[in-house]
């Protein structure tokens, strides 16, 4: 996505109204498929416990914590949205999804998300 900072917004307008509360719960994730400067909706998907605590670490809200209390009725919706507010971003995060496909002796070196056993995560300062 090379104009995100300008595609954000709709985007976010876009994902909003592709999930259906009724059937999703949780955190999830609204995949995009882009054609010029058109995106189309191509999927949901919940999102893995993997990636939730990469979340957590990336952003610094704890999600669980957030889920939790949205469940409970708890959830204070400002508050959240103070700790989402956009900062300068002085670091990075990377994740690797890990594949036990050495360890089971298989020659793939590609896989899905079902054959994923993990993930490993690294932070990096901009430079």
């Amino acid at each position: 996505m090379s104009h995100w900072e300008t595609d954000e917004q709709p985007l976010i307008k876009q994902a909003i109204s592709s999930v259906d509360p009724t059937e999703w719960q949780g955190l999830v994730q609204v995949l995009f498929d882009q054609s010029g400067s058109e995106y189309t909706c191509t999927g949901i998907r919940p999102v893995r416990i993997t990636e939730t605590a990469f979340l957590t670490k990336t952003t610094g809200v704890n999600w669980i914590n957030v889920l939790v209390r949205k469940y409970l009725g708890l959830l204070d919706m400002e508050s959240l949205r103070e700790q989402l507010r956009p900062a300068e971003h002085k670091r990075y995060s990377i994740m690797t999804a890990k594949f036990p496909f050495k360890e089971l002796q298989s020659n793939r070196q590609e896989g899905t998300t079902k054959q994923e056993v993990g993930a490993s995560l690294s932070f990096k300062n901009f430079e």
